[in-house]
């Protein structure tokens, strides 16, 4: 008879309901802490535009799309987070350090498990900030032109002209800005 037929659970299968449980409430404590700000926001009149449903004090929104998200997320409802709030950002750093992209890809993961009022403009300060992405960014180095060959660098190509154009360099103690130095080119 196994463990599991005569009501006995394995170490690992008790391990693992443990772990499920601690991150559903961890997961339930920090909604409810930032669903505070948002509860707030929601009482000066913003977010109206929202359809918003409050469930054991966690702002709940429901999406356009219900059927594509039920069949995509697993959920019809998922939990509204501002982006100002620590568990906003960190959402948006967890889906950024996942893709490494700002624009929709990083939004999808992010609403995976809650929507993040504010998330693509957050997702692009992380981008920006973010070492990797500004490394894959970067514009290689161009190729730079050789330098002057000795024999072109010589003393008498400069010479002196007067004048006040205002192009070339004043001569310091030769009378001020009337004789400039030119470099013939």
């Amino acid at each position: 008879m196994k463990a599991w037929q005569s009501g006995w659970l394995t170490r690992l299968q008790m391990e693992e309901m443990l772990a499920e449980m601690a991150h559903r409430y961890g997961l339930t404590c920090w909604l409810k802490e930032a669903g505070k700000d948002t509860l707030a926001l929601m009482a000066k009149g913003k977010l109206k535009n929202m359809v918003i449903t409050v469930r054991n004090d966690i702002p709940m929104v429901q999406t356009r799309f219900k059927i594509k998200t039920a069949q995509y997320f697993g959920a019809k409802e998922l939990p509204l987070v501002l982006a100002s709030t620590d568990l906003g950002f960190l959402l948006c750093l967890d889906a950024h350090k996942q893709t490494h992209r700002a624009g929709d890809l990083a939004l999808s993961v992010t609403k995976q498990s809650a929507y993040v009022v504010g998330a693509k403009k957050l997702l692009l300060s992380i981008r920006k900030k973010c070492t990797d992405c500004r490394k894959e960014a970067a514009k290689p180095l161009s190729q730079r032109m050789a330098d002057v060959p000795d024999e072109l660098q010589l003393a008498e190509r400069e010479s002196i002209q007067e004048g006040c154009s205002g192009l070339g360099w004043p001569i310091p103690g030769q009378g001020g800005h009337e004789e400039k130095i030119y470099k013939e080119r």
